[in-house]
């Protein structure tokens, strides 16, 4: 009874000492919750300035969020953003058509503008396969197979294997060949001369510091007679292009109507009166053959009456000639038979005019002898 009558003493000295330290912490806690009371009471209140200065930087601290918020705002949708899409090319077949190089150029242009539409390689190499078809995908599938020996790895691999296929290896040398044989027609425009001169000198990889030179070789020798007085001040191949395209524009005109005025003059009551000779009268007959220069001739008006006019030797000789197997008129004009150019009911060819230019230069001497002897040349 003792000894638990003395642990339960024991026991309630060691709850008051317990008690009796809290008890001393609180009121430590107290005495400092009182000074600091103090401090805040001797501090002076703020004043309605301080309030607004307050306010201010609080706004510009919210501003400044807001800033942040759409800075970081923007840089997200412009990584998100994406390039707008170009049209696909067209499919590659048997490479005729579309031929290689230009589906090439294209699917080219197609990867490199949207280049943020293809996030790997191999999604390239889909969509390059995927823009074949026929033959051509045909050559493609061995190696785009699963489980392939020798797997296409880059775009750059499918195109040389296609172009291996469908490019030929010559084709540099015989753009070359085709380029130093070149010349310009006696009739052929300048604008086609030159769609073709550029043509070959970009597939034969022609030095650019050549072209101007090999310009003016190449063209005609009415080019060149027009150019040949001012030709150096045409110091670089742009000029000289322009020129040329001039000359084109001016001289085809010039040309045709002095070809014009050339035929009028030929074909003059005069002048045809004098190129007639004496002869019997007599009546055409008619025949089933096609129209001759002769008749169209005979149909044109003329001072002295159809009736009574004499009979020209051409005339005489053509109605002698008219049998099967003989040689018929072809005009230079229409290039159809039975009449000359300069008797030709069609509108004159622009295109024409420097070959009627060369050969009326050995016609015009020529004409007169033809006719005193009845005879006129195809």
């Amino acid at each position: 009874m003792d000894s638990l009558a003395g642990t339960e003493e024991v026991t309630l000295q060691e709850e008051v000492e317990t008690l009796q330290r809290q008890l001393a912490e609180s009121e430590s806690r107290a005495a400092t919750f009182r000074a600091t009371i103090e401090q805040f009471r001797e501090v002076p209140a703020f004043s309605d300035l301080d309030y607004e200065r307050i306010a201010v930087a609080m706004q510009r601290l919210q501003s400044r969020d807001r800033s942040q918020d759409r800075s970081v705002t923007t840089a997200l949708s412009e990584s998100t953003r994406r390039s707008p899409k170009q049209p696909d090319p067209p499919l590659l077949s048997d490479g005729k058509d579309p031929t290689y190089t230009s589906w090439s150029i294209l699917v080219r242009a197609k990867l490199q503008d949207n280049d943020d539409h293809f996030p790997s390689e191999n999604s390239k190499l889909t969509y390059v396969y995927g823009r074949t078809t026929g033959a051509a995908q045909a050559h493609l599938e061995p190696r785009f197979e699963y489980g392939a020996t020798n797997p296409f790895r880059t775009v750059d691999e499918v195109m040389a294997h296609l172009a291996a296929i469908y490019q030929n290896p010559m084709r540099q040398a015989i753009a070359q060949d085709g380029y130093y044989d070149l010349s310009q027609g006696r009739t052929e425009l300048f604008s086609e001369f030159l769609t073709k001169f550029q043509h070959l000198a970009g597939l034969g990889a022609i030095p650019a510091a050549n072209w101007r030179q090999d310009l003016y070789r190449k063209l005609n020798v009415l080019y060149q007679k027009n150019l040949a007085p001012t030709l150096p001040f045409y110091d670089t191949f742009e000029k000289l292009v322009t020129q040329c395209q001039h000359l084109e524009h001016v001289l085809y005109p010039l040309l045709a109507r002095q070809e014009a005025e050339r035929t009028t003059r030929r074909i003059s009551p005069r002048r045809m009166a004098n190129r007639t000779i004496p002869a019997r009268t007599t009546t055409a007959t008619a025949t089933p053959t096609a129209p001759t220069s002769s008749t169209l001739v005979t149909a044109r008006q003329s001072p002295i009456p159809a009736t009574s006019r004499p009979e020209t030797a051409r005339e005489v000789t053509h109605a002698k000639d008219m049998t099967p197997g003989s040689s018929v008129i072809t005009c230079y004009n229409c290039s159809k038979e039975g009449h000359k150019h300069f008797a030709c009911p069609e509108p004159r060819k622009p295109s024409a005019i420097h070959e009627i230019d060369e050969q009326d230069r050995n016609s015009d001497v020529a004409e007169v002898t033809d006719e005193e002897s009845g005879n006129e040349n195809p």
